[in-house]
């Protein structure tokens, strides 16, 4: 890989990410070797402030973030107006309208 040019590299990895598992496997790999640094946790993912504004583009299958802590949690019940979507229920038809 390191006879490779850079924008070679740029555009083998962005293939890769396409993958889902190959973007878990980069994902694992970025955060061994370059950690989010504890600053950026304390002040911004656990922000009571922040969480709200980095939640409100995440879809309603993004909802495994809620699961990420109490605070993420919060700021998934509080920015879930825009995720509301129609849900398919189970509806019971009177007898004497379907005859």
């Amino acid at each position: 890989l390191a006879q490779l040019p850079h924008d070679v590299l740029a555009e083998l990895a962005a293939e890769l990410c396409t993958d889902s598992d190959a973007e878990m496997r980069a994902a694992a790999v970025l955060a061994v070797h370059q950690p989010v640094p504890q600053w950026a946790v304390e002040k911004v993912l656990l922000s009571n402030d922040l969480v709200p504004h980095l939640l409100v583009p995440l879809q309603l299958e993004d909802g495994a973030a809620a699961a990420v802590c109490s605070v993420w949690s919060e700021g998934w019940r509080a920015t879930g107006e825009g995720r509301r979507c129609l849900r398919e229920v189970p509806f019971a038809f009177p007898e004497e309208l379907i005859k």
